[in-house]
């Protein structure tokens, strides 16, 4: 900002403008609709450079302060000078907007549109409704622009936490912890009892067959059913055990994607798992 060496008068000037009946905000009379890229549009309220010029001018001049806003340009900017000035002093800023290489037309809108925020910033004058049209593009743009799409790890991350939400909301009752329910296993000593266990058996292992409850579980399956494997993952029991052709090729834990896992046990039966047993 530029001034005069001194502008005692003009500041008394101003705080008489502030003091007159007829000061206040300027409302924003006008609408403009702008269309997006992406196809909608948005819209904003302003005061047009008439406007204001027709609720500021009089007052200032009123209370002796001349208001000037020579405009030049450079490149593709253009410069507004807004200069108020009262018996010799004057204070003075300059105002920036980039208009693009876009014609006269651009540099036109461009001009106007510095102007008026210019005039109403030296005039200390807000306009009504929050919202400025600069904030309203903003917006538009960042409500026009579609999400980013998410990545292979963000949907891996994703599918992780769905998993694991839907496994919580399973808990089975009285769930026991991991400790226990290992040492309750090693007890079974039916079909039933080990049927009791396998909703929290499946609910600490979360689907994942390498976890070691499930070897301890098929441990104790075989057991409980001496012969060729069945399929213990499925936590069903057979009406009768089946034959060594019926149940060739087929995987304990639920896929039949090979050979029948070896017994995690070496043959020694449950009671080798056991700790201090």
């Amino acid at each position: 900002m530029r001034t005069s060496d001194s502008i005692a008068k003009l500041a008394k000037a101003m705080v008489a403008v502030g003091l007159d009946p007829a000061w206040g905000s300027i409302g924003k009379d006008k609408t403009a609709k702008v269309p997006t890229k992406a196809g909608g549009q948005y819209s904003y309220d302003y005061a047009d450079l008439s406007t204001c010029y027709e609720q500021i001018v009089p007052l200032f001049a009123k209370h002796g302060i001349a208001i000037f806003q020579p405009t030049r340009t450079q490149g593709t900017d253009v410069i507004v000078t807004t200069i108020l000035a009262h018996e010799g002093e004057f204070i003075s800023e300059e105002f920036t907007v980039p208009a693009g290489d876009r014609g006269a037309q651009a540099l036109g809108s461009a001009a106007t549109y510095a102007k008026r925020y210019a005039l109403l910033g030296m005039c200390s004058i807000a306009s009504t409704n929050e919202d400025d049209d600069g904030k309203a593009a903003h917006d538009a743009a960042r409500q026009a622009k579609p999400p980013p799409k998410p990545t292979p790890a963000a949907k891996q991350e994703t599918a992780k936490k769905s998993a694991q939400a839907t496994a919580d909301a399973a808990q089975p009752a009285n769930l026991l912890d991991l400790t226990t329910l290992q040492a309750a296993l090693g007890r079974v000593q039916s079909d039933k009892q080990l049927e009791e266990l396998l909703p929290m058996v499946k609910w600490h292992t979360k689907g994942d067959k390498k976890h070691p409850l499930f070897a301890v579980y098929a441990g104790v399956y075989r057991d409980l059913h001496p012969g060729p494997v069945v399929d213990p993952a499925d936590f069903k029991r057979p009406p009768t055990h089946p034959t060594a052709a019926e149940t060739a090729g087929t995987d304990p834990f639920g896929e039949d994607d090979g050979p029948p896992d070896p017994d995690p046990t070496n043959g020694q039966g449950w009671t080798a798992r056991l700790p201090g047993r």
